[in-house]
């Protein structure tokens, strides 16, 4: 069996860059996915495009056991999925993505997982603000 160079064999949980870049990288061991299969799948929809990453979580991986980003993650990319699902008209709402009420941004966004670079929390969009 050849082993594909683009494929990551032990992946990190997901990172967010200081610039806002959503992406997977390759760990030392050991990794933090209990399933490896699943790390590589979410690895190589994170390298196609942050939003296939996203898309690949909230639809793909709904019952897989992730590490505590990554699952941090699919919760917003399912909840923003079942939002757009239940936007009426969306297609003439093409433009605008719907906004979630203050109160529950704000219980989704006190659960941000504690990850190494924190930091970058400050640079989520700012629609909790109301």
């Amino acid at each position: 069996m050849t082993t594909r160079p683009d494929v990551i064999e032990l992946p990190s949980d997901l990172c967010l860059t200081p610039h806002g870049f959503l992406h997977v990288e390759g760990a030392e061991a050991p990794s933090s996915w209990l399933d490896l299969e699943a790390g590589r799948r979410v690895a190589g929809a994170f390298a196609e495009s942050p939003a296939h990453g996203l898309l690949h979580l909230g639809t793909r991986e709904l019952n897989a056991t992730l590490p505590p980003a990554a699952a941090w993650w699919r919760k917003l990319a399912r909840r923003h999925l079942t939002r757009l699902c239940h936007t009426p008209d969306l297609e003439s709402a093409r433009e605008i993505a719907p906004v979630p009420a203050p109160a529950e941004a704000y219980r989704f966004l006190k659960d941000v997982p504690v990850c190494e670079a924190a930091g970058v929390i400050v640079r989520l969009p700012d629609w909790w603000k109301g």
